[in-house]
C-alpha cells in the first residue's frame, strides 16, 4: 500500500474517532426540525391565518406556530361563543389522554365518541388504518381540526386552526397536509431503531 493511501486512511480513522456520534434523540430532533420546516412552508402557502400546536405524547416534543392566537371553533348557531387557541386545545387533549380530567371509564367513553368516523380534514390526511379522536370546526372563512392521533408507539396531539381564509378548501387542504406530514414522521420514528432502521409490521 502506498504511503499516500496509508496517510489518507489514518486521517479518515482519526476523523471518525473524533467526530461525535449523534444520539438517537438528536437524530429524531433533526427529523422533527424538517417537520417544523414543512409546517412553516404550508403556513406560508396559505392565504389566511394559521395556528398550529403539535405534541408527541410519549416524548413531549412540541411544534408551535402562532399557538396563542384565538380562533373560532364552532357554529355560533349551536354554541353562543366558542373560541380557543391551539395551545389551549393541545393542553386540553393532552390532559384527556393522560386521564387528568376524568377517570378511565369516562375517558374511554369520551375518546370513543371523538373517534366516531366523520368527514374531516385531519382524517383525510391520515391513512385509512389510522386511529384518531378528533373534533373539527367549520365556519365561513374558518376551518379547524384538533385531536389525538394514535400513531404506533408515538401518539400525538395535533391542533390546526385557520381563519381569514380566502378559500375554505385551501384551509382544509393545509390541515390535511400537516396531518399527513406529522403522521409520516411519527410513524417512522415510532417504528425505527436507534440507528433509524424502520421495522415494518409483517
Amino acid at each position: 500500500m502506498s504511503a499516500v493511501k496509508v496517510r489518507l486512511l489514518a486521517c479518515l480513522a482519526a476523523a471518525l474517532t473524533c467526530a461525535p456520534a449523534l444520539s438517537a434523540q438528536e437524530k429524531a430532533r433533526l427529523v422533527l426540525r424538517k417537520l417544523e420546516a414543512a409546517v412553516r412552508e404550508i403556513d406560508a402557502d396559505l392565504e389566511g391565518v394559521m395556528g398550529v400546536a403539535i405534541r408527541a405524547l410519549t416524548s413531549g416534543e412540541t411544534i408551535l406556530r402562532n399557538p396563542d392566537e384565538v380562533f373560532p371553533q364552532a357554529s355560533s348557531i349551536k354554541i353562543a361563543v366558542l373560541v380557543s387557541t391551539p395551545r389551549e386545545m393541545m393542553t386540553l387533549l393532552q390532559a384527556i389522554h393522560s386521564r387528568r380530567l376524568f377517570g378511565p371509564e369516562r375517558t374511554a367513553d369520551l375518546l370513543k365518541v371523538l373517534s366516531t368516523h366523520k368527514e374531516s380534514a385531519m382524517l383525510r390526511g391520515l391513512p385509512d388504518y389510522a386511529s384518531a379522536a378528533n373534533k373539527s370546526g367549520a365556519l365561513e372563512a374558518v376551518r379547524t381540526d384538533s385531536g389525538i392521533v394514535f400513531a404506533p408507539n408515538r401518539p400525538f396531539v395535533l391542533c390546526v386552526m385557520t381563519t381569514y381564509l380566502k378559500s375554505e378548501r385551501a384551509g382544509e387542504e393545509a390541515i390535511s397536509r400537516i396531518a399527513a406530514a406529522e403522521w409520516t414522521t411519527c410513524e417512522r420514528l415510532g417504528r425505527a431503531s436507534e440507528y433509524g432502521r424502520v421495522f415494518s409490521p409483517r
